[in-house]
């Protein structure tokens, strides 16, 4: 049986909740489970948007590994200026992926890559790696 090293938090949809309660839900959850996290922010489909000082409180309090931020990409670079954790940060999907990897995203959720692994994991390296030598020759 595979051994869960972490879990993907989202928000359920039409219950809105405020950033508290979005806290205490994740909070609650990250406790019981006792796994590292990633949280799934994805105010489109769910109709809630988990704040800076939110992603921070859970940051600062709780052991996650990784974001997955589907609303607005600048997010993660706003998060970087306040946050001194190394964290994934996870595009969904290969739309605007080469603009989101400047915005600071260094990892991908896709399902192409689920179909086509390799591919997807050798183009994805590869922006990473543009990046990377653009920071070192600018």
């Amino acid at each position: 049986m595979p051994q869960i090293s972490s879990v993907l938090i989202g928000y359920p949809p039409y219950i809105l909740p405020t950033q508290k309660e979005a806290l205490n839900y994740t909070t609650s959850i990250i406790e019981r489970v006792n796994k590292q996290a990633v949280i799934y922010n994805n105010p489109l489909r769910t109709g809630f948007d988990l704040s800076i000082q939110s992603y921070k409180d859970l940051i600062d309090n709780h052991y996650i590994s990784g974001i997955k931020e589907a609303g607005n990409p600048q997010k993660i670079s706003e998060l970087n200026e306040v946050i001194d954790s190394l964290l994934i940060y996870f595009a969904g999907g290969e739309k605007d992926l080469e603009k989101k990897i400047c915005l600071g995203y260094n990892g991908l959720s896709s399902i192409a890559g689920n179909l086509y692994p390799l591919e997807v994991k050798q183009w994805f390296d590869s922006l990473l790696k543009k990046k990377i030598l653009k920071t070192i020759i600018y």
